[in-house]
């Protein structure tokens, strides 16, 4: 506050409202240092900054938490939808409104929330579930997937060439750097969740404590 100029002025406030000491204030009143409206006048203008802040960051919070519940409900959904589409396809039950058509839908939407919520509270801190969500489906997705669709896509091409024969090999490092990724990454994050409970950072799963890591 007092970088910033808040309660800085010839009111003193940042003196008056920085002092540790309650006996050093009443000294300063009774020695007439400070008099009774500088006091209060300080006290009032850094409560009301407080509270400014307070429900600023309040408003800032309350709309990150609604944001990123749009986002787990955008993704729940497409996931949903997915499976959705895959389990009926070729049914008359993917667009007509019969029980086959909710029970499904219903279903598969829970068993995801419910496999979401095993996994994130089995998981007590949120950065090693995001290094386990990173080691399953980055790798996989990203560097495992694609060069085995291309593989598979140049396997009816007929005689290779040389360059494909090289291209053929660089996909296949690249896949076998993938599956290293997945296996290293899974490993590395299960030994750092069992040190976590061994040092006491974490005390057990399923607890009702903040997991974000942003509070103490």
């Amino acid at each position: 506050m007092a970088s910033a100029g808040l309660l800085s002025g010839p009111a003193r406030g940042v003196d008056i409202t920085e002092t540790v000491d309650a006996t050093a204030l009443f000294k300063n009143l009774a020695s007439v240092e400070y008099s009774a409206v500088e006091v209060t006048a300080a006290f009032c203008k850094r409560a009301a900054i407080a509270r400014g802040a307070s429900e600023f960051l309040g408003s800032a919070a309350a709309s990150l938490t609604s944001s990123l519940r749009q986002i787990e409900s955008l993704v729940k959904h497409v996931g949903a939808k997915y499976a959705f589409v895959r389990l009926l396809r070729d049914s008359r039950h993917l667009q007509a409104n019969t029980l086959g058509h909710w029970f499904t839908w219903l279903g598969i939407n829970f068993l995801l929330g419910a496999a979401a919520f095993i996994v994130a509270e089995a998981v007590p801190v949120l950065n090693y579930l995001l290094a386990l969500a990173s080691a399953v489906c980055f790798a996989p997705f990203s560097l495992v997937f694609p060069p085995l669709l291309w593989m598979y896509d140049q396997k009816g091409c007929g005689v290779r060439s040389a360059g494909q024969k090289v291209k053929r090999g660089l996909h296949a490092v690249i896949v076998a750097v993938g599956i290293l990724m997945i296996v290293g990454g899974i490993y590395s994050v299960a030994i750092s969740i069992r040190n976590a409970f061994a040092d006491g950072d974490i005390s057990r799963v399923f607890d009702c404590r903040d997991n974000s890591g942003f509070s103490s």
